[in-house]
This record gives structure tokens, C-alpha cells and sequence, in this order.
């Protein structure tokens, strides 16, 4: 017998013993649930940072990062030292005591990092919280935690390793930062809550014995000399004694665009105030009268600050990083450095081991992913030309101050990018598309653009054609034969909020936010049609399209699959829930990949005869919007968490089959 021969009987056998098993090679890899494994992550949003002497803690992300601020001759120039490993939240704020540093991380609560090598702060506890956790003090054994619609919580830190909650007192509003002098805590707690007050004598007993109802939004507090110090908002810095904590009083206030937080050194209130007003300097000699010493601009959003020994940390966000600012002399404070932090990212895609990541108002990011272990930073192209004053200006907002309470989306944001040969496209919201030359990953060059009528959200590429979703504009066709002066070609204003695009073949498959799924056929790109509809109750938010399958994500609902065979008569086939919001999705092979937002990322299986069915849940820090499959593996982008980097496998259980050979 040959060899030839007897390979065919072992074929032969094996085929006939899935076959009787009922399984398929295919069906075998989807027996167990799809395993997901971290195997990188990189940049994140700057929420916070903390000192300890001349080191300066700021959490970038999920990751707490060590910078030297005093290393060069020129203070506030930052040498970075190291960082910890990804941890399980967003690193909202840090403080340091002795050889731990305490982090407020969000959904993940309370976390424990110990300083024995202050270069790589290390994960040793944590402790839950009923809501994220945005701030936190701490005083004695004990670690006070604002804990949004949660409240204060109070946590026992007496051992690091093991932190316990002991007790807790409820909020009216959503408690946002929190400072503790003595036995007395004050909480900034939202527009519906103002200010509290809470007597932590016990702190197992927590107990509110006074509160102040400020007229704006208490975002953050500070505590000194029985004055609780409160960045309100609009109505700027409140000063409200609390010496007598059952009548808090107003003692003083500093009119200011928009308090987002506070920071006290020496006497000395350090403002972060939002869009225009950057860092202010506040002298509080006289509490009744809080006198303006100076101000810094800063090229962001000014939305946190922590002040050091002549050096204060701005997170000028949240595409900005860390603004450093030299305040040795503060009545005339200065720009000194800067950390550099990518902030939200909003999708991803990749090609040639090269991640492109839209990262809203930064513009694009480029990453080198040939190391997936260890992603690195190549590039950021700010891909808008306009100034904040340019931006304030073509809104019709005739003041800074409008400008700071009203919505800047007139200039560039990158909310979706594609990548085609030596070419990345970025839908660029109000701006509308943009061209870029990756022909150098690492020096990325804007070629051209053009503006939509509407809010450019999601695109696909099809040759030298651009479908756009353009939100109230519909779907745009752009053609980019010629990237240094691409223009629209065709248009379909069926969509009435289109919020992306999936082409295959000659239909484009567009998710309408108020209507459903629409086919437009795209034959004669200059004259798209429609061909059919799918009505869904809520607002859609991504689709992708494989063969003669669609997955569709419609935010809180949950994902669905339709069958798109006949675009004319387009059917669903199921649907799956979600735990947040499913906000975007991909198919791979028989799986679909959905970014579920708070609920992290899943993997739902789509061949199923019953219906699409929840296969596996993987938590990630933020919001998980955008997934991209490629060589093998998930890249996903949390909008404060950055580019993380999964890989995905299905484990089955061996089969054994009976193989003779002679």
C-alpha cells in the first residue's frame, strides 16, 4: 500500500469520525470560550499627580507613572524614573505616605502600591467601592475616598496589603473630591450636593453635620484653617468657613471661568480653570478677599492640579498631559516642562506592526506594536489648524468666557482612522476628512482635506473612494485619487445621523442613529441609493459587515446579527446584551469582538442556530469603544485607558481519533 494511500484512509477516517461526532474542524475551535490575555498597553488620559518631595507620581491611565522634577538645573523639568504595570483601573488620584502610594483608580476602588523600588511602584491591595472612585486624602490609618453616587467612603489602611472599608455616609449628590483636617472631612459632591460636611471622629461612623448648597458644580475641595475651599464652577473658587461644622458660612469668594480644582501651598491657592482660564494664582492672606497674583495659560482644558515645593503639576487635559509650572516666585509663575500624555483614543487601526490610533482633540498617534509586550510611542500629528480663539470665533461665541462654557467642536477631532498603503484617513469630526502620509509611521504629514456638512464620526475605504459617516451630513463619498485635494464625489441624505459605515461588495451598510440600519447601494458612487432599511428602537453606534453577515451595536441594548444576503429585505437574526454600552464591534471568523464600554470587551458567537450567544467578558480600565482584529490579535482602545494590545485564542478539549497506519 502507499504511502499516498494510506494518508487518504487516515483522512478519510478522521473526516468521518467529526462527521459522526457532529463536529467540523470549525466547530471544534468554538467548543471552550474564547481565552483573552493582556500582552501590552500604552498612554491614557492624565488625570492626577502627587509629590513626594522633589518626585513628582502622576497617573497617566491605568499606570502610575515616576517622574524627577529637580534632576536638571531647571525646576520643573521632568526625567522620568519608571512606572507600574497596567493596573485594573483609571488612575484618578494618587497620594503618597511613607512607602505606599494610595490611588483613587475608578471601577476598580482602592488600590495599594508599594514604594520599595519608587521606580516601579508595585500592586499589593485593594478594597471595592460601590461607585468609581474619583479622589481620595488620607489621614492617620485611614484612607477617605470619594466615591461618586457611592458617597465617602472610609477605609482602614492600617495594613496595606489587606485595606478594609469600615465605614461609609451617603451623599445627595456625586462626591467628587474630598479633604480631611482633624476630625472633620468636607466633600465636594456634584451640583445637587455642594458641599458637606462629615464628622469623622469615629471614622467606622461617619456622620454629615452640616452642608452648603454652592450654586455650581463643587468639583473638587480643599481644606485649611476651618475653610473648606471649593472649585464651584462657573462661580469660581467659594471659601466657606466650617469652624462651626453644623453652619458652614461663605467667608469669601474669586470669580473665575470655570473651577475645576484647587491646590494649596503656603497660603497660596492654585486654580486649575478649565478651557481659558488655565492655572490662576490666588493669594489667601485675607480669606474674605481672595486676591489673583497671576495666571498661566495653558494650551488645554486646565481640569486638575497638584502643587509641590516651588513647582505645581497642571493636568491640562485631556489630550494635553501634564503641564509644569515653576511658582518659586508666584506672583509670576512660568511654563517650566511637560509630560507628555496621548489622552482619550477614540478607534484604532493597524498595518505593518504599526498602530494608528484617532486620539480626539491630539490629533493621530502612531505606536510601534512589532513588540506587542512592550509598545512604544513613535508619533503625534495635531491635525487641527485652528486656535481656541480661531474655534471660539467660528462658533459665534464673541467672548472667552462663552467660549469656556460653550461646546468647541468646530476644530479637528479624531474620532476614527483607516489605513490604506502609505496613506491614513481620519474622520475628523467638524473638520471632516483628513489625509495623512504614513509613508514614515514616525513623522506622519497631513496631505489634504476637505470639510463635510456634518460631524465626520466613522469611515471605510474602499480604493481611491472614502465613505464617510458624517452625522447629520449622511453618507459622504470622497474621492482621494489625488490626497493633496480630495473632494466629495456623491452623497446619500438618507442617513439622518449617520454613525458608521461598513462596505462590502456594492452596498455600504450605514448605522443611522435614529432610524436603524440602511443599505445604500454605491454602484455609481456619484449617486448612492438606498435599498433597504432595518428599523431599531435605540440609537445605533457601529456596524461591521462579513459576507452575508452584519453585526450591529446599538449602545445600552446590546449587539445584533443580521443577515444582509438580500440588502432589499435585510432580517435580524438575534441579539445579545450588553452590561454598558456596545459601542463598537468586529467580526472574526465565527466571533464577533464588542467594545461594551464600562462592561469591558466580549466575545460573542455568531454561528450559533439559536442566535448570536455571550461566549466570554474581559474588564478592562475606562470605556472600551473601538476593537480592531489584525495578525492574530485584539487591539482595543478605552477612551481614558489608551491602546491596549490582547491576544485571543479558543482552547478546546483534545479529541482523541483512532489513526492505523502501516
Amino acid at each position: 500500500m502507499s504511502h499516498r494511500y494510506t494518508w487518504r484512509v487516515a483522512s478519510s477516517l478522521i473526516l468521518c469520525t467529526l462527521l459522526l461526532a457532529g463536529l467540523t474542524p470549525g466547530a471544534m475551535a468554538g467548543d471552550e470560550p474564547v481565552q483573552f490575555k493582556i500582552l501590552g498597553q500604552i498612554g491614557g488620559v492624565a488625570h492626577c499627580a502627587g509629590w513626594d518631595g522633589g518626585i513628582l507620581y502622576a497617573g497617566i491611565g491605568p499606570r502610575l507613572a515616576v517622574y524627577d522634577i529637580y534632576e536638571s538645573t531647571n525646576p520643573g523639568t521632568p526625567v522620568r524614573l519608571g512606572e507600574s504595570d497596567a493596573l485594573p483601573g483609571i488612575v484618578r488620584e494618587v497620594v503618597i505616605v511613607g512607602d505606599y502610594a494610595y490611588i483613587a483608580a475608578q471601577r476598580a476602588g482602592l488600590l495599594a502600591l508599594s514604594l520599595a523600588d519608587p521606580t516601579t511602584p508595585a500592586l499589593i491591595g485593594s478594597a471595592s467601592t460601590p461607585s468609581p472612585a474619583l479622589d481620595l486624602t488620607i489621614a492617620g490609618d485611614y484612607a477617605y475616598v470619594a466615591a461618586g453616587e457611592a458617597g465617602l467612603r472610609v477605609i482602614d489602611i492600617s495594613d496595606p496589603a489587606n485595606p478594609t472599608e469600615v465605614g461609609h455616609v451617603d451623599t445627595p449628590g456625586e462626591a467628587r473630591g474630598v479633604a480631611v483636617d482633624g476630625n472633620l472631612a468636607v466633600i465636594a459632591d456634584g451640583a445637587a450636593g455642594g458641599l458637606r460636611v462629615i464628622d469623622v471622629t469615629t471614622p467606622a461612623a461617619p456622620t454629615e453635620v452640616g452642608n452648603y448648597p454652592t450654586t455650581g458644580d463643587a468639583n473638587a475641595v480643599a481644606l485649611a484653617d476651618d475653610v473648606a475651599w471649593v472649585a464651584d464652577g462657573l462661580p469660581g473658587l467659594l471659601g466657606i468657613s466650617v469652624a462651626t461644622p453644623s453652619a458652614p458660612a461663605d467667608v469669601g469668594r474669586y470669580d473665575s471661568l470655570d473651577a475645576q480644582d484647587v491646590s494649596l501651598f503656603g497660603g497660596i491657592a492654585y486654580l486649575a480653570d478649565g478651557w481659558l482660564g488655565g492655572m490662576v494664582v490666588v493669594s489667601l492672606g485675607n480669606p474674605a478677599n481672595p486676591t489673583r497674583l497671576n495666571s498661566v495659560n495653558t494650551d488645554g482644558r486646565a481640569l486638575g492640579l497638584s502643587a509641590g515645593e516651588g513647582v505645581v503639576a497642571i493636568m491640562d487635559g485631556p489630550d494635553l498631559g501634564i503641564q509644569l509650572v515653576d511658582t518659586t516666585t508666584p506672583t509670576m509663575p512660568a511654563l517650566s516642562g511637560v509630560i507628555a500624555a496621548p489622552g482619550y483614543a477614540y478607534g484604532v487601526d493597524v498595518q505593518n506592526d504599526v498602530a494608528y490610533v484617532a486620539n480626539g482633540y491630539g490629533g493621530l498617534w502612531t505606536v510601534s506594536v512589532a513588540e506587542p509586550k512592550n509598545p512604544t510611542d513613535l508619533a503625534m500629528l495635531d491635525t487641527s489648524t485652528q486656535s481656541l480663539d480661531d474655534r471660539a470665533a467660528a462658533a459665534g461665541l464673541d467672548s472667552p468666557a462663552n467660549a469656556a462654557l460653550g461646546q468647541l467642536d468646530t476644530g479637528a477631532e479624531t474620532l476614527d482612522v483607516r489605513v490604506v498603503g502609505q496613506r491614513a484617513y481620519l474622520a475628523d469630526a467638524w473638520a471632516g476628512l483628513r489625509v495623512v502620509s504614513v509613508a514614515d509611521p514616525a513623522a506622519p504629514a497631513l496631505l489634504g482635506s476637505t470639510d463635510t456638512p456634518g460631524r465626520a464620526q466613522a469611515l471605510d475605504v474602499v480604493g481611491d473612494q472614502v465613505f464617510v459617516a458624517d452625522g447629520s451630513g449622511g453618507l459622504r463619498v470622497i474621492w482621494v485619487g489625488s490626497p493633496t485635494t480630495p473632494y466629495q464625489v456623491g452623497q446619500s441624505s438618507e442617513p439622518a445621523q449617520a454613525t458608521d459605515v461598513s462596505v462590502a461588495g456594492y452596498v455600504a451598510y450605514v448605522t443611522d442613529q435614529l432610524a436603524g440600519l440602511r443599505a445604500i447601494v454605491i454602484l455609481d458612487a456619484e449617486h448612492p441609493v438606498q435599498y433597504g432599511i432595518l428599523p431599531f428602537n435605540g440609537p445605533l453606534t457601529a456596524v461591521d459587515v462579513d459576507g452575508q453577515l452584519a453585526c450591529v451595536a446599538e449602545g445600552a441594548v446590546g449587539m445584533h446579527s443580521v443577515d444582509v444576503a438580500d440588502p432589499t429585505g435585510m432580517r435580524r437574526l438575534g441579539s445579545v446584551g450588553s452590561r454598558d454600552a456596545a459601542l463598537d464591534v468586529e467580526i472574526v471568523d465565527d466571533v464577533a469582538f464588542v467594545a461594551d464600554g464600562a462592561g469591558g470587551i466580549k466575545a460573542v458567537e455568531i454561528d450559533l442556530p439559536g442566535g448570536p450567544a455571550d461566549d466570554a467578558w474581559f474588564d478592562l480600565p475606562g470605556e472600551v469603544n473601538s476593537v480592531t482584529y489584525h495578525d492574530g490579535r485584539l487591539y482595543v482602545t478605552s477612551k481614558e485607558g489608551g491602546l491596549w494590545i490582547l491576544s485571543t485564542q479558543h482552547f478546546s478539549p483534545a479529541v482523541w481519533l483512532p489513526l492505523v497506519m502501516k
